[in-house]
């Protein structure tokens, strides 16, 4: 086993969670007492079982502060999925510090500011990082869409061996109601799409599509936050989001790509009146007239909003991304 970091103790994690000039005011037979029974984040640990070809993964998360302190039920996931998947791999390997820090960062501040009846959803979900973070730390309702089965399946596992409450939707979302071929990138499971010229693929499976507003039409859920990430089909699911766009106007995460979705995604979201962020190191949020992918790939997440950013919600971002630093 493979450990990446070192475990906190119960006295860390109380710390971490109850603010200072509370703390001091505890007495210290109940301060003992709630040490025994608050329970300490394990480490990060990745192992591999030849027998079964499956990766292990125990996922400590960060530990909440400010709003959705004391929502948080869960300090550490475990993933049990196929050894071949690459999220997990690297999840395992670095931990949510290293993963997507920033736009998790933003991520988990747009969740405080939704509030408790929060509904999310992550289209494009792969194993469900950001899903799986929100329904440990949040009272939000989770919706993942992914359309791969064999991915669709390890999360529903994940979700199950850890008791999280998230709805695993194995479809696609795009601009029409249907059927489509998706993709299975040779790279990795993480690059799978519904557009044939976006990786090199070895085989195709054919995926039920719905559109946004359809799905909500049809559940009657309507998200207060999405992160959208579908290699490359992000416009064709705005598309199908006519109405939310137009009416609830819901802050999106999005992955922007360099030469394949800029131009549309700055039609769209500018049609509808949202401003353009670019997330940068740490979280920080910078405005933007035009979206220009990242070249190099890694600062690969915009942040887009048709209500103004508050100083409150900027805390926020700092306050999450400290939490989220190894």
């Amino acid at each position: 086993m493979n450990t990446r970091s070192k475990p906190q103790s119960r006295a860390n994690v109380l710390r971490r969670v109850i603010p200072r000039s509370v703390r001091r005011k505890i007495p210290k037979p109940l301060r003992r007492f709630l040490l025994r029974i608050y329970p300490a984040v394990p480490p990060l640990s990745s192992r591999y079982d030849r027998a079964t070809q499956s990766r292990i993964v125990v996922l400590p998360l960060p530990v909440a502060r400010g709003p959705l302190r004391w929502r948080q039920k869960q300090f550490a996931l475990t993933l049990r999925v196929p050894g071949t998947f690459w999220v997990p791999r690297v999840l395992g390997e670095k931990g949510l510090g290293e993963y997507e820090p920033e736009a998790l960062s933003v991520f988990l501040a747009l969740l405080e500011n939704a509030g408790r009846r929060a509904v999310f959803f992550d289209v494009g979900s792969n194993v469900g990082p950001f899903c799986l973070v929100a329904a440990a730390v949040s009272s939000a309702r989770v919706v993942a869409f992914e359309p791969a089965p064999a991915t669709a399946d390890a999360l529903r596992a994940i979700k199950i061996d850890n008791d999280l409450k998230i709805s695993v939707e194995q479809m696609a979302l795009g601009d029409h109601d249907g059927e489509s071929q998706l993709y299975l990138s040779m790279q990795s499971d993480a690059s799978n799409s519904l557009q044939a010229d976006f990786r090199e693929w070895q085989e195709t499976v054919a995926v039920r599509v719905e559109t946004l507003d359809g799905y909500s039409a049809r559940t009657g859920l309507v998200p207060s936050l999405l992160k959208i990430d579908t290699e490359a089909t992000e416009p064709s699911v705005l598309r199908g989001a006519h109405r939310l766009l137009d009416g609830p106007k819901p802050p999106i995460i999005c992955e922007v790509l360099p030469g394949r979705t800029e131009h549309d995604l700055e039609k769209i979201f500018g049609s509808y009146g949202y401003a353009f962020y670019r997330i940068g190191e740490n979280g920080t949020l910078e405005r933007r007239s035009q979206i220009e992918g990242d070249q190099e790939y890694r600062f690969r997440d915009w942040l887009f909003s048709a209500q103004p950013l508050t100083d409150r919600f900027a805390r926020a971002v700092r306050r999450w991304n400290e939490a989220l630093t190894p």
